[in-house]
């Protein structure tokens, strides 16, 4: 409810909600059995793809975290669809990745964006991220 109130009233700056950890917390949430809590995820997701395509909203990591959010939709089949929880927490750390240029495990998560383009939910990317 915190994400979604941030960011249906822009409040904050997608950037300073990106940083804090809430897109991380949104796509961890996909892997939740409650329903009604992966709903609130999904909700919140669709507004962090709005942000992160709004070009008024430019900030330097906000084409890879777009990329990120656009390669989880390719990989989702049905709507409200429970991720594997290996692969929700790999797309949460890869967002905290993406976030910050400057570490390592940024140019890795990158890659693997390139080289695959839909998140796959029956395996994790071969390259780990921290």
């Amino acid at each position: 409810p915190f994400t979604l109130a941030c960011l249906k009233g822009g409040v904050l700056e997608t950037r300073q909600l990106v940083h804090w950890g809430l897109l991380a917390l949104c796509l961890r949430c996909l892997a939740f059995r409650d329903l009604p809590l992966r709903a609130l995820a999904y909700e919140a997701l669709g507004l962090w793809v709005e942000a992160l395509n709004d070009q008024g909203r430019d900030f330097r990591e906000r084409a890879q975290l777009a990329a990120l959010l656009q390669h989880v939709q390719n990989g989702i089949t049905r709507p409200l669809q429970r991720l594997p929880n290996t692969v929700a927490v790999w797309a949460a750390e890869a967002s905290l990745a993406l976030a910050r240029p400057g570490a390592p495990a940024f140019k890795v998560a990158s890659r693997v964006l390139v080289k695959q383009p839909a998140l796959q939910l029956g395996e994790l990317p071969m390259a780990p991220l921290r």
